[in-house]
């Protein structure tokens, strides 16, 4: 019965722990495309480098798991092709 409660207990800390981490990764996603949307309506960047860029900066959160908030470091997450574009 001891046994039984701690397996219980252990499975449920893990789970909740599992969920917090979705949540502030999710949180982050948002934060990185919120800090891309005012930057791009800042300088003016057209519809379809926007759609490039969201999509760079989706597949670096998901994939890489880059964390950062900071504006500046948005280039750094981006490829060549489209810093490049953005800078024009």
């Amino acid at each position: 019965m001891i046994f039984g409660v701690g397996f219980y207990s252990f499975t449920i800390g893990s789970l909740s722990s599992v969920l917090s981490n979705i949540d502030t990764r999710e949180s982050i996603l948002s934060n990185k495309l919120i800090a891309l949307n005012e930057f791009c309506n800042e300088t003016g960047i057209d519809m379809k480098l926007k759609g490039k860029m969201r999509s760079a900066v989706k597949y670096n959160s998901f994939k890489l798991g880059i964390s950062w908030t900071d504006k500046l470091n948005l280039f750094n997450e981006l490829p060549r092709s489209v810093r490049y574009n953005a800078a024009l």
